[in-house]
């Protein structure tokens, strides 16, 4: 009885074990498997619009998949900034699997098309270069941003770039004269503050 006792013990640490090694493995390779799926995601959504634009209408996300790594809501278009070689959809609703695919555009803002206002776009910055917003902060005054919509494209010159603490809210408010405001933590890694750019639309042969 010892035995079989002794052998049915050693059996359950060698299982145990064998848990332990596959859960490490998971654990280890879950923010590269994270960072494969966002990028399948943000690849199907400009996939999708670049498809339907031809139609002339917002693209629903279809997904079965409610996981946390899956968007929803619709495609508003697509963030454009050749200077970074970026090239991200704008989604509608601000929640952390939106913006580890894109840009989630803040429904209290104004909408790109409008005249007047602030339009606000609120995006992550991926850890590895080039991931999301990661290199926002390389985007310069002067620098050109274009946001492609349903009811055309809308271009505008960087003219502003700033860090700021959380608390500085002051940029986000709304305004009389047109202006596309661009939000991202900062640092990348660890962030303790806000990289917020700011552009207004391009003069006729800018």
């Amino acid at each position: 009885m010892e035995r079989r006792a002794g052998v049915k013990i050693s059996s359950l640490k060698k299982i145990l074990a064998s848990a332990l090694v596959l859960l490490g493995i998971v654990l280890i390779s879950f923010p590269y498997l994270e960072e494969a799926f966002s990028r399948y995601w943000q690849k199907r959504l400009l996939s999708e619009w670049n498809k339907n634009l031809k139609q002339i209408e917002v693209v629903p996300i279809e997904t079965e998949d409610e996981s946390l790594l899956s968007p929803g809501g619709e495609i508003l278009g697509v963030l454009k900034i050749n200077s970074i070689n970026l090239s991200l959809p704008v989604l509608s609703g601000l929640n952390q699997a939106n913006l580890k695919v894109g840009v989630s555009w803040l429904e209290d803002s104004a909408p790109v098309e409008s005249d007047k206002g602030n339009t606000i776009l609120a995006g992550h910055r991926g850890r590895s270069y080039s991931r999301l917003l990661n290199r926002l902060g390389e985007v310069n005054t002067g620098d050109k941003v274009v946001v492609e919509t349903k009811n055309g494209v809308f271009a505008f010159r960087v003219f502003n770039k700033k860090i700021v603490p959380p608390k500085d809210t002051s940029l986000l408010l709304p305004t009389k004269d047109k202006v596309l405001t661009i939000v991202t933590c900062h640092p990348a890694i660890k962030p303790t503050h806000r990289l917020i750019i700011q552009a207004e639309p391009e003069k006729e042969g800018g």
